[in-house]
C-alpha cells in the first residue's frame, strides 16, 4: 500500500513549488483582502468604460497560492471564490509561508463538475496536498477534484469537504505520516469532515482511502471503488479512525477484472478504529472471487451497529461478512427471511437469520452463526445445529 517516495516527491515538487509572480487584471491585489476570485478570465464582458474590473482576481491557482503565502499574515482567514472551469492544484509545504502556516482558507466553487481542480492535468498527481504545514484549516465546497492520489495529507490540521467529488485514478485520499504510508503517532492526526460528498477511485494502489494519520468523519457521503481488487478503506494505526453516518461504502469488480480476485470494503488493522452507523456496505464481485465486508486484525476496533450489507453474487463466490484476526468487532446483523440461511463466513454470534424451511415444526425459526456447526448455523428453536 506504499506510494513510491519518488512519486510523493513529485506531488510536492509539481503542486507546491512556490511561485513568485501572478497574472491578473488587478495587478496590485489588496494584501488585506478577505475575499479573492479565481477565474479562467478576469475580464468583465460588456463592461462600460466607467466600470471597475473585478478586483482581487487571479487566473491561476499558482498565482492564488503565491499571493496567499506572500501576505503579511498568511494565516488570516480568506475566501477564494472560484468560477466555472478547470484549474490547477493547491497545496502547502514547509517553507511556503513564515512559520510554515497552512492558514484558514475556504475554496468555494461553482458546483461539482463545474469547478474542477485537476492535479493530473497540471503534471502533479494530487489536486490538494498538505505537506506538514502548521495548523491548516481548509474548507473545499462545490467542486470536483481530480488526480492520481487526489488528496494527499501529511500531518495534522483540519479540513472540511462540502458537496465535493474527489476522483482518483489510483486513490481518492491518502493521509499518512509520509510517502511510505506509515501511520503517525497517536495524537498527531488531522481531523477531516465530509458532508454530501463522493470519493471514488480504482484502488490501483490497493486502497481507495488510506487512513494512517487522520480522524475522518462522513455524513451523507459515498466512498466507492470500481477496480480489479483491493479495499475501499484501509485504516491503520492507533488514533486513526473512520466514522460513517448515513453513508455508503461500495466496492465493485470492474468489467475488466479477471475470473478470480478479492474485494474488501473496509480493512482495519494495528489498533485502528471503524465506527459505522446507518451505512450501506456493498461488495459486488464475480463468481470465483472472495468478497469481504469487514476485515479486522491486530487490535483493531470495529463498531458497526445498524449497518446493512449487500454482497453479490450469492452463489459462486466466497462471501465473508466479518473476518476477525485478533481484533475487537461489534457488528451484529439480522439477515432477511429465506428458506435457508445465507452462505457466508462470519464470527460466532454476530449474524442471525430467519429461515422458513427445514425446521422441525415447519414454522420460521431464528438461527445464529456458529462455526462449530458444519452448516455454520445453530437453530435457536430446535436447539441444534442446522443440517
Amino acid at each position: 500500500m506504499n506510494v513510491p517516495s519518488m512519486v510523493i516527491r513529485g506531488i510536492f515538487v509539481a503542486i507546491l513549488t512556490p511561485v513568485t509572480a501572478w497574472a491578473a487584471p488587478d495587478t496590485v491585489p489588496d494584501p488585506n483582502a478577505t475575499v479573492i476570485h479565481l477565474r479562467t478570465n478576469c475580464d468583465i464582458a460588456n463592461s462600460n468604460a466607467n466600470e471597475s474590473p473585478l478586483e482581487n482576481c487571479f487566473e491561476s491557482m499558482a498565482a492564488v497560492k503565491s499571493w496567499i503565502y506572500d501576505r503579511t499574515n498568511p494565516s488570516a482567514r480568506l475566501l477564494v471564490d472560484i468560477g466555472p472551469g478547470t484549474f490547477g492544484p493547491f497545496g502547502c509545504t514547509v517553507g511556503d509561508a513564515p512559520g510554515n502556516v497552512g492558514g484558514e482558507l475556504t475554496f468555494r466553487g461553482a458546483g461539482a463538475g463545474k469547478t474542477v481542480l485537476d492535479g493530473a492535468g497540471s503534471g502533479s498527481i494530487a489536486a490538494v496536498a498538505n505537506n506538514n504545514c502548521v495548523g491548516p484549516k481548509w474548507i473545499f465546497e462545490d467542486m470536483t477534484l481530480k488526480g492520481t492520489y487526489t488528496v494527499v495529507w501529511f500531518g495534522g490540521g483540519e479540513s472540511t469537504w462540502n458537496n465535493v467529488v474527489i476522483d482518483g485514478s489510483n486513490a481518492a485520499w491518502y493521509d499518512a505520516v509520509g510517502g511510505s504510508g506509515a501511520p503517525c503517532a497517536e495524537g498527531q492526526q488531522g481531523t477531516h469532515r465530509f458532508f454530501s460528498s463522493q470519493l471514488k477511485s480504482a484502488a490501483n494502489g490497493g486502497f481507495g482511502f488510506l487512513n494512517a494519520c487522520g480522524d475522518n468523519w462522513f455524513w451523507g457521503s459515498e466512498v466507492a471503488v470500481v477496480g480489479v481488487g483491493g479495499t475501499v478503506f484501509s485504516i491503520n494505526g492507533a488514533g486513526n479512525r473512520v466514522h460513517l453516518y448515513g453513508s455508503n461504502v461500495r466496492i465493485e469488480a470492474s468489467a475488466s477484472a479477471g475470473s478470480s480476485g478479492s474485494l474488501t470494503a473496509i480493512t482495519v488493522s494495528n489498533n485502528g478504529e471503524l465506527h459505522s452507523h446507518g451505512v450501506g456496505i456493498d461488495v459486488v464481485g464475480k463468481p470465483g472471487w472472495t468478497l469481504t465486508a469487514i476485515s479486522a486484525s491486530a487490535g483493531a476496533s470495529v463498531h458497526a451497529n445498524v449497518s446493512s450489507y449487500f454482497m453479490a453474487p450469492s452463489t459462486g463466490a466466497t462471501l465473508r461478512r466479518i473476518v476477525n484476526n485478533n481484533g475487537h468487532v461489534h457488528a451484529p446483523y439480522l439477515w432477511e427471511e429465506h428458506p435457508t440461511p445465507p452462505a457466508i463466513q462470519s464470527v460466532d454470534g454476530a449474524d442471525i437469520a430467519v429461515v422458513t424451511s427445514g425446521t422441525s415444526d415447519n414454522h420460521p425459526h431464528m438461527v445464529v452463526y456458529d462455526s462449530s456447526c458444519s452448516s455454520k448455523w445453530y437453530d435457536m428453536v430446535d436447539k441444534a445445529c442446522r443440517p
